[in-house]
């Protein structure tokens, strides 16, 4: 069902491909830049096996897709999205597994002979984030609250963190 909802959002796209699909498809065809926006988010997740996969190891089969067998002048440039978790709470390493795979990523995609850009992203948040449960953001669960009439209690009155929407992303 959550599928079928980005698909429907997809209809401008030339075509949607599965991730081995794609990285095949990069081996043959050389985009002018790779937009990576894809990893497994969920900040409770202590290093499954799919955010290995997805984090770190999709990542290195990507830039070296990218990369290999290619003259320097036809290496696509790579923008990778990343997120503010590289930080942590004293700025110096992540607090979670998750943020700890995006620092791998950024570093996967440093070796990349094309141009780069790593994007950290701070709390995004938007429409359709029903299927994300306690990982949905603050904005969508005092949302969902208020639509429902019920109480919206934040885990402290201290708390402080930036939000962006999804729109402007």
């Amino acid at each position: 069902p959550v599928l079928d909802k980005i698909y429907r959002n997809l209809t401008w796209a030339k075509c949607v491909m599965e991730p081995d699909e794609f990285i095949e498809h990069i081996k043959s065809h050389a985009p002018d830049v790779i937009v990576h926006l894809g990893a497994v988010v969920d900040t409770t997740d202590l290093a499954s096996d799919d955010m290995i996969d997805l984090n770190v190891k999709y990542v290195q089969r990507l830039v070296d897709a990218a990369n290999n067998n290619r003259p320097t002048d036809d290496i696509p440039g790579i923008v990778f999205a990343s997120s503010a978790a590289t930080y942590g709470s004293d700025f110096t390493k992540p607090n979670n597994p998750y943020g700890l795979t995006k620092v791998f990523g950024e570093r996967i995609v440093r070796g990349t002979r094309g141009q780069f850009s790593c994007l950290r992203f701070f709390n995004v948040f938007g429409n359709m984030e029903h299927h994300k449960g306690q990982m949905a953001s603050v904005p969508f669960k005092l949302a969902q609250a208020y639509k429902n009439g019920d109480r919206f209690d934040m885990h402290s009155l201290n708390s402080s963190r930036d939000f962006v929407s999804v729109k402007s992303v």
